[in-house]
């Protein structure tokens, strides 16, 4: 009698797990058309005024409402921004009180780049900094390896140190890194390209920023997951990163990631490799790489 009320019990919890998932599409989907209903409305009787574009500073027209939020579309550069929070420091308001955790809780994207950034330049011991490591613990297993790693970020909490710098009280040392990691933090920047000419001040010759973001393809953003954070205010499109390092002197490369965590396959996650336009030792490097990596570039810029 157990094994059979186990069984039923069981049988029930999957029967009511495919119930909720059924229900949470549906919804997902009345959402998705309240929205296009919305901006309809916006574009007919609303004139929506124009932003300028936070990279290359064309015009943004309106392109979309979703979640409460109006998304915008430059013609030139492509990048899709939102309204909200627009003009303000958001990720200072945002992230000041929480100890926030930009990327995946284990780090392991920031030690891959910082793994492959070493070899990729043939340096054996790289001067590193991790941009808004949130609470991963990158920065601790680095730092025991005896590795020369400095960290930054504005939430309070974190364990900051000399090399664990808090942004809201403290700059970044006047040092030249070799490796700059920034994984899932370029869409949070409200002013992208004075964010980058900060960072670049503080990359070597022959550096290089490496990190992921989602890179807006072209098409309609209906439902589209990367979205749903308000605090993801810029979906770079590939033509703006190129933009917005040839504004600064810079080059970059875009990668599609395939590489696995914990026996699971993690793809269509993009990315990008930024150096010096001048930098024949950083260039040649990426070069060599390219010729033989499974990990295939989608742009080179």
């Amino acid at each position: 009698m157990t094994c059979i009320k186990l069984g039923t019990i069981h049988k029930l919890r999957h029967a009511m797990g495919r119930i909720v998932t059924a229900m949470r599409s549906r919804v997902g989907r009345l959402i998705a058309s309240h929205d296009r209903l919305h901006t309809y409305y916006l574009r007919i009787r609303k004139k929506q005024p124009d932003l300028t574009c936070r990279v290359c500073g064309s015009t943004s027209k309106f392109f979309a409402f979703m979640r409460g939020v109006k998304y915008f579309t430059c013609s030139q550069c492509h990048m899709v921004q939102s309204s909200y929070h627009s003009g303000k420091d958001l990720y200072l308001d945002v992230y000041k009180d929480k100890i926030h955790t930009a990327s995946a809780s284990s780090g392991s994207r920031e030690l891959f780049f910082l793994e492959w950034g070493a070899r990729l330049l043939n340096l054996d011991n790289p001067r590193i900094l991790i941009f808004a490591p949130g609470s991963t613990p990158t920065f601790e297993i680095l730092s025991q390896r005896g590795a020369d790693v400095y960290a930054a970020d504005i939430s309070d909490g974190l364990p900051y140190s000399d090399r664990f710098i808090h942004l809201c009280k403290d700059k970044l040392p006047d040092i030249e890194f070799d490796i700059i990691t920034m994984v899932e933090i370029i869409e949070h920047f409200d002013n992208p390209v004075g964010e980058f000419r900060t960072l670049s001040k503080h990359l070597a010759p022959d550096g290089i920023i490496a990190g992921t973001t989602d890179f807006y393809q072209g098409g309609a953003i209906w439902n589209n997951k990367y979205l749903m954070p308000k605090d993801h205010l810029s979906y770079f499109h590939h033509d703006s990163l190129s933009y917005l390092c040839d504004l600064l002197g810079l080059k970059c490369v875009l990668f599609e990631m395939d590489w696995s965590r914990k026996n699971e396959a993690i793809r269509y996650r993009r990315a990008f490799i930024i150096y010096w336009e001048d930098s024949v030792v950083a260039a040649k490097a990426i070069y060599r790489y390219r010729q033989t990596c499974p990990i295939l570039p989608i742009k080179h810029a």
